[in-house]
């Protein structure tokens, strides 16, 4: 049974690149009895302040797996702890579910931005099931939309469960043509595109459409579902990441020296968990920038890749800080 919480609600929704109608969003929050429900457009902090760091840092992706997701947490949690004491209130409340993992990574991101927060967490409170779920807002006409389609959604990544017979339907029809493209970086961040300065939302929106029509960017896990419906495909496709992903790294591969480049990938590696613990606020994630931002300090110049069925090769790389064409090849 779901206990009665007599308090009012204040609502919290982030665009973090999500693609959903806000409004609609807004509205649905009102219409479940939200005393005020805000709306914020976050995108250019989550891909300045979050995407961006982790980027350079070698963390966001593992594997070839975009962490777009968990790159959300943080801030989400500051954003909540922000309007919280804005609206001059005590708890705050979450919809993380049936993932423990990511439920204890936010708490903890709300913890370091809010010590004094009371969290709660509703939906395992409730412990409910999907049906019971639905049939609860059925009962006290709450357009809540469908349960057990879980889409998560952002700049970085989109991810979605499928039967294993669309995803492989989902593999074709990728054309036979191949495109180049240039990414541009100062310092090791990305500033433009086929030599246009862009801003950073700009370039991933554009190479999202870019390596999308080339199918790159798309990866699939078998992911056991939840129920009796039998085993599901994980796809997420992250096209702008991998590219962005896959420069950076040869960039750092063929410009720094060896020592250094050993070094990043034992700094990515820390920067990875500290990310999956939920820790974005600790010193050592500072740290960890204060690092990157100095090995980087040669990383200007660009990086061509060729775009080809799926598949992203790098062509090669100029450094403007050595003054020197250098072959992928080397």
């Amino acid at each position: 049974m779901i206990e009665a919480w007599q308090v009012e609600v204040v609502t919290l929704t982030l665009d973090l690149g999500q693609r959903d109608e806000l409004d609609a969003v807004r509205e649905r929050a009102l219409a479940c009895g939200a005393i005020r429900a805000h709306v914020l457009d976050e995108r250019e902090s989550f891909a300045r302040d979050y995407l961006l760091p982790a980027l350079r840092a070698g963390a966001a992706s593992e594997d070839g797996h975009p962490l777009g997701r968990v790159l959300t947490r943080p801030l989400i949690a500051k954003q909540l702890v922000d309007v919280a004491k804005m609206e001059a209130v005590a708890e705050v409340a979450h919809a993380c579910w049936h993932h423990y993992d990511d439920r204890v990574r936010l708490e903890r991101a709300i913890r370091d931005a809010g010590p004094d927060m009371l969290i709660r967490a509703p939906l395992v409170e409730a412990s409910l099931s999907d049906n019971e779920m639905l049939a609860f807002a059925e009962a006290h006409d709450l357009p809540i939309g469908r349960i057990g389609t879980q889409v998560d959604a952002n700049l970085w990544e989109r991810c979605t469960c499928v039967a294993p017979s669309t995803n492989e339907a989902m593999h074709q029809h990728v054309g036979d043509a191949s495109a180049v493209v240039s990414i541009e970086f100062s310092k090791g961040v990305p500033v433009g595109l086929n030599g246009v300065t862009m801003p950073l939302l700009e370039i991933i929106s554009t190479l999202e459409t870019l390596a999308s029509a080339h199918g790159v960017g798309r990866t699939s896990q078998l992911a056991a579902a939840q129920g009796a419906g039998g085993a599901v495909v994980r796809q997420c496709d992250a096209p702008a990441a991998t590219l962005l992903d896959v420069a950076l790294r040869q960039f750092e591969r063929l410009v720094l020296p060896t020592d250094a480049w050993r070094d990043v990938q034992s700094v990515a590696a820390l920067y990875r968990d500290i990310v999956f613990r939920g820790a974005w606020g600790a010193a050592s994630r500072r740290g960890c920038d204060a690092f990157v931002n100095a090995i980087h300090a040669p990383m200007t110049g660009a990086v061509r890749l060729r775009l080809f069925k799926g598949r992203v090769s790098v062509i090669d790389c100029v450094s403007a800080s050595a003054g020197e064409f250098v072959d992928a090849a080397r």
